[in-house]
């Protein structure tokens, strides 16, 4: 099993080499170089993706899907509660939790958001409320519905105990100082029990889309 993190924009997408090769994450429009750039460095063509796996569906983890269908035909899989916001091209934004994601949000929505033109890109796999096994992907791994930052929000929890969580738990500036939830949520109040998810499957690693890994016993600080 082999980790490889791209920034596309804001946003930290992973390429996850196992038997297959998945995509966690999109990230932003205009990123296609960097992609590129990347799995040249890790050695693995466009084509050679297995699936293109969503953790969410705001505008800075599915921008880059539009470019990225010209290269790849590998399925995109998505919750089914934001299903329409891919194939639509929505560009939702959560609401801010703390004074300081008003202020991150309102940067967001008037310099970022307005550069992400990008059309819809239809679904191929409609994931539900229940885990989902990518062994058929090519990678040993479950996908489990992880609500809170959004109502479709999904990681994928390893079987090495690295977990790709998108924006359940964010680490570092521009968001936080260390390890916690995003400042932005539709439900904040469900974060600590999706947390409580991806430890009791086994999580030992954080990859947030947002700021560096780090050890998940952080958030089983952060819950007592």
């Amino acid at each position: 099993m082999k980790i490889h993190p791209v920034r596309m924009g804001v946003c930290t997408s992973y390429i996850v080499r196992d038997e297959g090769t998945v995509l966690v994450d999109a990230g932003q429009q205009g990123y296609g170089h960097a992609f590129l750039r990347r799995l040249a460095e890790v050695g693995v063509a466009p084509s050679e993706l297995t699936l293109i796996f969503l953790t969410h569906g705001h505008y800075d983890h599915i921008g880059f899907l539009g470019e990225l269908r010209k290269l790849s035909t590998a399925p995109v899989a998505i919750h089914h509660r934001e299903k329409p916001w891919v194939e639509q091209g929505l560009k939702p934004f959560p609401p801010a939790i703390t004074a300081w994601g008003k202020v991150l949000g309102f940067f967001s929505r008037s310099f970022l958001m307005p550069k992400q033109t990008f059309g819809g890109v239809p679904v191929d796999v409609t994931l539900g409320d229940d885990p989902i096994a990518l062994q058929g992907y090519g990678v040993d791994g479950v996908v489990y519905p992880t609500p809170g930052h959004s109502a479709g929000s999904m990681s994928l929890i390893l079987g090495t105990g690295d977990a790709f969580v998108g924006d359940l738990a964010v680490n570092g500036l521009p968001q936080r100082l260390g390890p916690n939830m995003s400042v932005f949520a539709e439900d904040p109040g469900l974060i600590p029990h999706s947390w409580r998810i991806i430890l009791q499957a086994g999580a030992k690693v954080v990859y947030p889309a947002h700021g560096k890994p780090f050890a998940a016993s952080a958030l089983e600080r952060l819950l007592h």
